[in-house]
């Protein structure tokens, strides 16, 4: 796993309750559906993204039988 930078910010209480919520029906934990958020509007905004999968080497995190 690469080392990640810690970030403190602030979010409306709407937000908050948007993402209890997705964790409590999906099971996604907040930071994490709060990392995929991020990734997901850098790409739209067509800022570069490596993705986990982009990395040399890697082809497949999925196990085929």
């Amino acid at each position: 796993m690469t080392p990640r930078k810690r970030y403190s910010f602030f979010i409306d209480p709407e937000l908050d309750s948007g993402l209890k919520a997705l964790k409590q029906r999906d099971g996604t934990p907040e930071a994490e559906a709060i990392r995929r958020a991020i990734a997901e509007y850098l790409e739209r905004r067509g800022v570069w993204w490596k993705k986990k999968t982009d990395r040399p080497g890697v082809t497949s995190t999925r196990k085929r039988s």
